[in-house]
């Protein structure tokens, strides 16, 4: 039986993903036609999904993923998708855009399902480094060192923005944790896979309870920084991430909205959206932040449907009502 290859796009948050993949997409030769993408985002608005929304015109799907990270989430959605794109002939091979908390091997583990095995494989594993803020924050969680480790394609992005010792840090981290993955380096995603770059050795052994695809129980690990909505009661044990949505459908003043941004409560780890800026009101823009690093864009991606104006917080802690009340003076 003909099966369907999944490609898996990993990254962390703010490493240019969809970026990437709007550039790989835009490749000459790329087969579009016979193509899907597959996006994970969190919020009610899926922002990357938007972003790829142009790119993938000509592709044979574009599918959202906005049930929580695939990586843990219970909701039977990825199974059935890609169940689906695997039944239509004229779709060989599936881009999943993971979200950037995603863990690869458990994301491995979810394609073990025993619905999938006979009707899919696992091709490249493509991960972005963000280069241009290397060493961050994130790089001694467990979850950093997992992304790189299973990854086939190693894509150093941004690489016009790295400094000597973060390339120098890159290499090493690169040589002690995946010293066999093909690298590429990167200005802004633009990459043309090579036909020769490898894919996973990744076998299908679907495994009972907890066990991942690498064999081992990850139930139970404290590392596991998963987000989920702030809408949704936070359970007793707690749970170290969260996403919010927040509406903002009429034009923001720039230097109160940085203001507000910056001293928001709890931690966030990345914000984006699209929305319009007092001073030129009639401009929709896309707004990214990752760490310290902020970028605007005036959105000129052609006539494609823009989501609503607003901006997705994904961060530790994010208490709703607070965080509302804090950009209440943005109205």
């Amino acid at each position: 039986m003909r099966r369907l290859v999944v490609h898996l796009l990993t990254g962390f948050l703010g490493g240019g993903k969809t970026t990437l993949l709007r550039h790989l997409l835009a490749v000459p030769g790329f087969p579009r036609e016979r193509t899907a993408v597959v996006v994970n985002d969190f919020g009610e608005v899926n922002v990357d999904a938007a972003l790829l929304s142009e790119a993938s015109a000509k592709t044979a799907r574009l599918a959202e993923l906005s049930a929580g990270c695939v990586c843990c989430t219970s909701s039977p959605q990825l199974g059935e998708t890609l169940l689906a794109l695997a039944d239509d002939p004229g779709i060989d091979q599936a881009w999943l855009e993971a979200s950037g908390m995603a863990e690869t091997d458990d994301l491995l583990d979810r394609l073990t399902d025993p619905r999938l095995v006979a009707r899919i494989e696992v091709g490249r594993i493509v991960h972005a480094v963000d280069a241009s803020s290397y060493p961050g924050w994130w790089t001694n969680r467990a979850l950093a060192r997992e992304q790189l480790r299973w990854a086939t394609v190693l894509v150093v992005n941004k690489i016009d923005r790295a400094k000597p010792k973060a390339l120098a840090k890159i290499e090493e981290d690169i040589a002690r944790c995946n010293p066999t993955a093909a690298r590429i380096d990167a200005v802004r995603g633009a990459v043309t896979l090579p036909d020769a770059a490898p894919r996973t050795p990744f076998q299908f052994h679907p495994r009972p309870g907890a066990l991942c695809a690498c064999g081992h129980d990850h139930s139970h690990e404290p590392d596991h920084p998963h987000l989920q909505s702030a809408q949704a009661p936070v359970p007793a044990q707690g749970h170290p991430g969260a996403t919010l949505f927040l509406p903002l459908p009429a034009p923001v003043p720039r230097e109160r909205f940085d203001a507000l941004l910056a001293s928001a409560p709890g931690e966030i780890y990345r914000a984006k959206g699209f929305l319009a800026f007092a001073d030129a009101p009639e401009e929709t823009c896309l707004f990214q932040k990752a760490g310290d690093q902020a970028e605007t864009l005036v959105w000129k991606a052609g006539p494609i449907e823009v989501p609503s104006r607003g901006l997705v917080l994904l961060g530790r802690e994010i208490d709703a009502e607070a965080m509302k009340a804090h950009f209440a003076p943005l109205g």
